[in-house]
């Protein structure tokens, strides 16, 4: 069994080490017994989107968020078919070309919702619930863009940040996986990892047996941040 993984716009989509997942990713499935081929690419390089079973896109500055839209609006349809069947996991403010609109610049229109940009940039320690995991979610919030729309989100704030506008983040739809939130989040959270690697492994191989994960070392981390962390949480 094999899956190959397209890393799109590696060396400028790589803020904040969220580069790191796509490692990580690669090892989960490791400890399945499945052969991981990892094509690493920039702009300007042609992306055929059927050799891929998965692809992460990471978190940038604005500036290089914008080259990368560019580059990818000629994929548009490749996108939306690759979406129906197969995962596309973004994190950091990569999110944000798959809206209609990121301000008034037109995005890849893949999905409705649009992402306007704050007055204010926001950089907080969070903790949110996903929809589908019964652990809590941490991460950091270091960001400029919010995304206008409740509908599809898969994190609910739970921790109270001063001054955030909404009480929701991420988006959620066929096979897209997106969340501005970084830390990188898959280092930090090996539930939302399970979760996550669940969903590729499932879209190449419906019938495959997952095994337990190899993750007890990012458990106990987890666990000694929760511990720590517990008493500064205001449910909202």
């Amino acid at each position: 069994m094999k899956i190959r993984i397209g890393h799109l716009y590696y060396n400028i989509l790589n803020l904040y080490g969220t580069h790191s997942e796509v490692t990580i990713i690669k090892k989960q499935l490791e400890f399945q017994g499945i052969e991981v081929i990892i094509d690493q690419k920039e702009i300007n390089e042609d992306i055929n989107f059927n050799d891929y079973d998965f692809i992460y896109l990471g978190a940038s500055t604005d500036y290089n968020m914008f080259m990368c839209l560019d580059d990818l609006k000629k994929y548009r349809n490749d996108i939306r078919d690759y979406l129906k069947n197969k995962v596309i996991y973004s994190s950091g403010n990569s999110i944000n070309m798959f809206g209609k609109s990121i301000d008034d610049i037109e995005a890849l229109q893949i999905f409705d919702f649009k992402s306007t940009k704050l007055n204010k940039r926001i950089i907080s320690e969070v903790v949110l619930k996903h929809k589908d995991i019964n652990e809590p979610i941490i991460g950091v919030f270091n960001q400029s863009y919010v995304l206008d729309s409740n509908n599809n989100y898969i994190f609910k704030l739970i921790y109270d940040i001063e001054n955030y506008p909404i009480s929701f983040e991420g988006y959620e739809n066929k096979g897209f996986i997106g969340t501005n939130i970084i830390g990188p989040i898959v280092c930090r959270n090996p539930y939302f990892t399970e979760y996550l690697v669940n969903k590729i492994i499932k879209s190449k191989y419906p019938n495959f047996i997952i095994s337990e994960y190899n993750l007890k070392e990012e458990k106990d981390a987890y666990n000694y941040f929760m511990y720590r962390f517990h008493n500064s949480i205001r449910i909202k």
